[in-house]
């Protein structure tokens, strides 16, 4: 299990707290073009297919999509294992793929920094309007 290659939602920012087992985290840069780090298929919106890359999960990216990046993409990674009771951060922008490595207990959330306020505002107003609009009445009282 874990989670496939991503950008996190509406210009936020992650921290992960893991409290039992081990993960490995595989990051790019932000300036990294999506087209790189995803088969034809993964980038189709409107295909459920699941191909012969099989990189709709993590451990299928990894193999089949991580392995044959060309190479001055995948020289620019950040990859490690986070243990038990190591705490990281993913900054707003930055792609990435995590898998558990055995069993995992972890506490994880998204948040915003105030000087991505424009990038989220216009990212959630891009999303649902409806939202947006409350979010940012509250925001500004």
């Amino acid at each position: 299990s874990g989670s496939n290659i991503h950008i996190d939602p509406l210009a936020t920012s992650a921290w992960n707290m893991l409290l039992i087992g081990r993960k490995l985290w595989i990051l790019f840069p932000p300036d990294i073009d999506e087209t790189e780090l995803k088969s034809a298929t993964s980038l189709n919106s409107e295909s459920k297919e699941d191909d012969a890359g099989l990189d709709f999960c993590a451990a299928g990216w990894m193999v089949h999509i991580l392995s044959n990046l060309p190479v001055d993409v995948y020289s620019r990674r950040v990859q490690f294992v986070q243990q038990q009771g190591e705490f990281i951060f993913v900054p707003e922008g930055w792609w990435h793929a995590v898998l558990n490595l055995e069993t995992t207990l972890a506490v994880t959330q998204n948040f915003g920094h105030p000087h991505s306020y424009e990038k989220m505002s216009s990212a959630l107003f891009e999303a649902d309007y409806d939202a947006a609009c409350t979010w940012q009445r509250n925001v500004a009282h």
